[in-house]
């Protein structure tokens, strides 16, 4: 299905329209004893009252499907089935898919599915949004995403002019494409929908601090992998592609943020530190197709993560120093 225009006059309306019988949770703002508004929180509210275009709320979505108490008691009655009234989730942002991805691999993804998990997820309408303010902590690229879903939504809007001129829509799941017919929208131009890719690509510049040329993915598939005798496979990922020198200088700020939150954090994690490694050699891959003149800024910036992870376990300073030796680098 096409991707549709929300004129702004009728947001409330048309979201009040997708999420009819459904308990809506969005962000509402959290006033400061200043009387400025605070933190955005996660709340039952209304599509009048809906707050977009916030950071993260402090409540993780994982509220709304794995709380920190509820009741077990009743399933274990004869005939008894878990109560999951529907709910729309309404401003999801592309990290916050994520951690719905991970949860559903958790309590779905194995011969046992937890039946109040199920449910609720069932129950459950995802209506995501395009990050347009992404903060200088944010790390979604640093898994493979970027600031704009790509995935695991039922709708998406993309703000225009942070919601001033509009929203475009787009299903991601036969209930979207449903729910997007009956609110009969007109289709979105093309004029507006290259609004939405800038605006995607200046949201990339500000989570790296670099000017791109354009924003491609490319989905790799996970390698076979045995442990123990069971044979298994890595999840399949998705890679950018474009400008050589960009994608070096990305993959070394990935590197220079990982390092940092580990060790200033004391994170010691094995799947942390191997996905690590993998950008480490995916920096030295690119770089090492680099101009020499271009290389040696960006080498000396690995040999400092370098450096640090040597003071890490699992041997992830020695994986390091084997990849330079791999590309005929000198790991001092």
């Amino acid at each position: 299905m096409a991707v549709k225009f929300i004129p702004r006059d009728r947001f409330s309306e048309v979201i009040a329209g997708i999420t009819k019988g459904r308990q809506l949770f969005g962000h509402q703002l959290e006033a400061e004893p200043s009387g400025q508004a605070g933190r955005p929180h996660m709340v039952l509210t209304s599509a009048d009252d809906l707050v977009l275009g916030t950071a993260r709320a402090v409540e993780p979505v994982k509220a709304l499907l794995f709380p920190p108490r509820d009741d077990l008691g009743g399933y274990f009655a004869d005939k008894a089935e878990p109560n999951a009234p529907p709910v729309a989730l309404v401003g999801a942002t592309a990290c916050d898919l994520r951690a719905l991805k991970v949860l559903d691999q958790v309590f779905l993804g194995g011969e046992f599915k937890d039946p109040y998990y199920e449910k609720k997820r069932k129950n459950l309408l995802v209506v995501s949004m395009d990050c347009t303010l992404p903060f200088d902590v944010c790390f979604c690229m640093f898994f493979g995403d970027a600031p704009h879903p790509s995935e695991g939504y039922d709708l998406n809007l993309s703000p225009l002019a942070g919601g001033k001129d509009g929203y475009l829509v787009e299903p991601g799941s036969e209930q979207g494409e449903k729910l997007l017919a009956e609110a009969q929208l007109i289709d979105a131009s093309d004029a507006l929908i290259e609004r939405r890719a800038a605006q995607r690509k200046e949201a990339v510049e500000q989570v790296f601090g670099v000017k791109v040329n354009a924003v491609n993915t490319l989905r790799q598939q996970g390698k076979i992998k045995r442990f123990r005798g069971v044979v298994g496979k890595r999840p399949d990922y998705k890679k950018a592609i474009g400008q050589p020198e960009g994608l070096a200088e990305l993959a070394v700020f990935y590197c220079e943020r990982a390092v940092g939150f580990s060790n200033d954090v004391g994170l010691q994690d094995e799947g942390y530190f191997d996905a690590l490694v993998r950008m480490f050699g995916q920096a030295l891959k690119t770089i090492d197709a680099l101009p020499e003149d271009c290389k040696p800024p960006l080498m000396a910036r690995l040999d400092s993560v370098r450096h640090i992870c040597h003071n890490f376990g699992y041997g992830v300073g020695d994986d390091m120093d084997d990849l330079l030796a791999e590309y005929g680098f000198d790991g001092r």
